[in-house]
């Protein structure tokens, strides 16, 4: 983050999308801000939705989607555009790179990726956190961040509350947390797998 004084985060949120995408800007959000760097939430979801620790790790908010309108004032002259965006194309980022050379802009575009189904070259940096990763195939025009030492913790998940084990004896505690809030609904799915263990006794805990 050296010699960067604004990051602009987009992404969008709620119940269809899930908030994994703007907890994963507000982790790095809150350590930009640590480090004296300003940190802007463009989004076309609603702020209110968010919890307050999530909220508060971004210092302003601008209005709208990175993939269409004019950019609010507040997203001008920034340093570094983070998207966390899994279903967009390459041909939006394409396009969102032609819109910042119309704008002046030279700002670092860093991509955030989950799937590794897209080749990003229009990025400058892409971020992947995958658990495990050491190699993937992205043309971005400069490095490709790769694996879990990527990952960092908001504040509020770095302190969590004790929680008293309460599950039966002689069960086997199995923690289930499908994309923090399981937009698609696959936690029953995993339940029905774990029944069909004869063979053990399980405690599921669902997050």
């Amino acid at each position: 983050m050296s010699g960067l004084n604004k990051i602009v985060f987009a992404c969008s949120f709620g119940s269809e999308v899930g908030f994994g995408h703007v907890g994963r800007c507000a982790s790095i959000a809150q350590i930009a801000t640590q480090r004296g760097v300003e940190t802007i939430l463009w989004s076309d979801s609603d702020v209110g939705m968010l919890p307050p620790e999530m909220r508060n790790s971004f210092q302003k908010f601008a209005v709208g989607s990175w993939k269409e309108g004019s950019w609010p004032k507040e997203v001008v002259c920034s340093d570094c555009f983070v998207i966390d965006d899994m279903d967009s194309p390459d041909g939006d980022f394409d396009r969102f790179r032609r819109r910042m050379l119309e704008q002046k802009s030279k700002a670092l575009l860093l991509a955030v990726d989950d799937m590794r189904q897209r080749r990003l070259g229009s990025a400058d940096i892409v971020l992947n956190q995958e658990i495990g990763l050491r190699k993937a195939d992205y043309s971005c025009r400069g490095d490709a961040l790769l694996g879990v030492e990527y990952a960092l913790l908001r504040s509020g998940l770095g302190r969590p509350s004790r929680v008293e084990w309460k599950g039966a004896d002689n069960t086997i505690p199995v923690f289930i947390m499908i994309g923090g809030t399981d937009v698609h609904r696959l936690t029953p799915h995993v339940l029905d797998g774990l029944i069909e263990m004869k063979d053990r006794k399980i405690s599921p805990v669902i997050v």
